[in-house]
């Protein structure tokens, strides 16, 4: 069920529930519990199936994109919607992370290009992970991170990118 209609469900009820329980300890009976139970359901709104609000977010990004990475987000797709389902996750270098009222929706919106080429940047035992441009874009330095993105920015748009970041291969490892 979601968080406004179970706020507006439990307040209805109470609401009713007191209704009713001053109405029959007054002398107007039946009367006068069909009077309050009517207020009562004149008061809320009609279920409307096509205004419900839902909460949630259409663009996030994990480690699978090289933008991400480089800002320190380590969490995969995985943990993301397992975080958007209420699932505490393991935060990038950080303490652990938990939303408090699980989203209605969630979309990772990773990025394309260079899919799978980052994630195993983090990883030493694979070619990419052993490049010059791995070292810097896995850097505790965040300035250093930041240097190696621009400088990768860079490439794409002069066409100059090292071909191993563009070996499909690597996507198939995201």
């Amino acid at each position: 069920m979601h968080r406004a209609s179970r706020i507006l469900g439990s307040s209805a009820l109470m609401i009713g529930a007191s209704l009713l329980a001053l109405a029959g300890c007054s002398p107007g009976g039946k009367d006068a519990q069909q009077a309050a139970s009517a207020t009562a359901s004149a008061e809320l709104p009609a279920a409307n199936p096509e205004n419900n609000v839902y909460f949630g977010v259409v663009h996030v990004h994990t480690a699978w994109s090289f933008d991400a990475l480089i800002n320190g987000t380590r969490a995969t797709p995985m943990d993301a919607y397992a975080w958007a389902q209420g699932k505490a996750i393991t935060g990038s270098g950080g303490p652990e992370l938990k939303v408090i009222t699980p989203l209605d929706f969630y979309m990772v919106a990773d990025h394309a290009e260079l899919l799978g080429v980052f994630n195993q940047m983090t990883d030493p035992t694979t070619k990419v992970g052993q490049s010059e441009l791995a070292k810097r874009i896995t850097s505790s330095d965040s300035n250093t991170r930041m240097q190696a993105f621009n400088d990768l920015v860079s490439d794409i748009v002069a066409g100059t990118l090292d071909p191993m970041l563009t070996d499909t291969s690597h996507a198939r490892t995201a």
